[in-house]
């Protein structure tokens, strides 16, 4: 009896989160995906178009199920703040689902989110061209949101500063979860988030107090 496609479809792209995350794009072969996943050959070219449509499939599996998450976070969904008090709202909201999804499943990661991580650090630099659509539109409401509530915090910023500000917001959140490894062998222990609630408000403190200094008159705002 034949496989199903779906399982197929699942056992390929398993196999291929593994080889490419041990190996590379370019020091991974269709034929090893193959005989790690005990599949034809001929089923990557039929089910993906080639070894470059399997790694593109294998980021949109992870970025679909990171999608479905943020959807899911009902005080994500509320509308676009408008007020102070509704961007901070909002900052912490999204701080928190943040944090919680990267920092701490970093933290308690199996081998799945190990391999996916080794994959998205191998593109944080420089993202293969056919990813770029994918990761603008699964990431995009996430940078969104994080604009609105920095433009309402900073209104007098421009678009440059407010850019520069988001991308720093996001980089706190990435250095407990990318860094995960390194912060070990930096700090000695990384550290564990027993309350993750407490851990939010910490990294939220340190982003509301970096935003007020741009609103505060502080000279480091014409830098």
């Amino acid at each position: 009896m034949s496989q199903p496609v779906s399982d197929t479809c699942t056992v390929l792209l398993d196999a291929a989160l593994e080889c490419f995350s041990h190996y590379g794009f370019e020091g991974t072969s269709i034929r090893m995906i193959a005989d790690r996943a005990g599949r034809p050959l001929s089923l990557i070219s039929h089910h993906f178009g080639g070894k470059e449509g399997l790694y593109v499939e294998v980021f949109r599996h992870m970025m679909t199920e990171f999608r479905e998450r943020f959807l899911a976070n009902t005080a994500l969904q509320r509308g676009v703040p408008t007020t102070r008090e509704a961007a901070i709202e909002s900052l912490r909201d999204l701080v928190r689902f943040l944090y919680a999804d990267l920092a701490i499943k970093q933290q308690n990661q199996n081998r799945a989110h190990e391999c996916g991580s080794v994959l998205w650090l191998r593109e944080f630099r420089s993202p293969r061209p056919a990813l770029k659509e994918l990761i603008h539109s699964s990431l995009g409401p996430i940078a969104d949101r994080l604009k609105a509530c920095t433009t309402i915090l900073c209104p007098a910023l421009d678009a440059a500063k407010v850019r520069f500000l988001c991308i720093s917001v996001l980089g706190m959140i990435q250095g407990h979860s990318m860094m995960f490894g390194l912060n070990e062998v930096i700090w000695g222990g990384a550290e564990t988030a027993d309350d993750p609630e407490e851990s939010t408000e910490r990294i939220l403190a340190l982003c509301m107090r970096g935003l007020e200094g741009f609103t505060s008159g502080n000279p480091a705002q014409q830098a």
